[in-house]
């Protein structure tokens, strides 16, 4: 019951929250694989990188991922 109240107010104070949260995302192929790039902004500084890379001949997916505390 607690993590319900707790997600709850998490929920409604997101929305009086603000931050300038921005997210691009850009992708590269080639023949044998995808590489996208998804980077995560507050404020103009950098706080995320996530690159995701897939092979066409495999089922798994790379994830790397960096943070950036400001």
């Amino acid at each position: 019951m607690k993590a319900l109240i707790f997600c709850i107010l998490a929920l409604g104070s997101s929305g009086f929250a603000d931050d300038d949260l921005t997210e691009t995302t850009t992708c590269q192929t080639n023949a044998q694989r995808i590489v996208t790039f998804d980077v995560y902004k507050r404020f103009g500084a950098t706080n995320l990188t996530i690159k995701t890379i897939t092979r066409k001949d495999d089922s798994k997916k790379v994830r790397i991922q960096n943070i950036s505390i400001p």
